[in-house]
């Protein structure tokens, strides 16, 4: 009992010594950061000049794109001879969206049933997107918030701050739940895609 008591002591005393600054050192702690998520419009291209697609009318694909901007803030103080700096997070700008690409069997011409058909459905599947992240919109942003909460201020060792920069992103793109969830966006895409892609002949009326 007592063994654990000098063992608890010890925890605190070491707490303490690492949450506070040292003599003469300026404190670099974390800022309250302001997390913006913008949802991108879609840009959907359409080719209509290749035959003998692999799935025989036509495919879309759907890439989804992500830009971060990062707003930091670089304080530096001086002790002495020696600066101290303090790079921190205090914003967090992130854009995400799909763009597609529509591919229609060049046999089937603007205006022609068979073309009308595929691009419809091709166009079901691209709202099931869009309907996705919607349905993922309030989850995205709070998990961006989370993410950028985690991440530490950083002490640069010079006035170039882009490698710490890099780090500072590195940490939010890599965020475990971040990542966690873009798998579930994915997963549940597949699900609902397939679903479409098993539903009655859309090129029935054609025939």
């Amino acid at each position: 009992m007592f063994g654990n008591i000098l063992k608890n002591l010890a925890s605190i005393v070491l707490a303490a010594i690492v949450i506070t600054p040292a003599a003469g050192r300026m404190e670099c702690l974390r800022a309250d950061v302001e997390v913006t998520v913008e949802f991108s419009e879609p840009v959907v291209s359409i080719d209509n000049s290749k035959a003998d697609l692999p799935d025989r009318f036509g495919d879309i694909s759907a890439n989804f794109k992500i830009k971060y901007l990062l707003d930091t803030s670089l304080i530096t103080k001086t002790y002495g001879k020696k600066p101290e700096r303090c790079l921190t997070l205090e914003g967090l700008k992130v854009r995400v969206g799909y763009d597609y690409d529509i591919r229609i069997d060049k046999n089937f011409k603007p205006g022609s049933c068979e073309y009308d058909a595929v691009m419809a459905h091709e166009l079901d599947h691209k709202n099931a997107y869009e309907s996705i992240l919607a349905d993922f919109r309030d989850r995205i942003e709070k998990t961006l918030q989370q993410a950028a909460l985690t991440v530490a201020p950083v002490r640069p060792a010079g006035e170039n701050t882009d490698k710490y920069m890099d780090r500072i992103l590195s940490e939010i793109k890599n965020n475990p739940e971040w990542k966690l969830l873009l798998r579930e966006i994915e997963l549940e895409s597949d699900i609902k895609n397939n679903h479409i892609d098993s539903g009655p002949d859309y090129m029935e009326n054609c025939r």
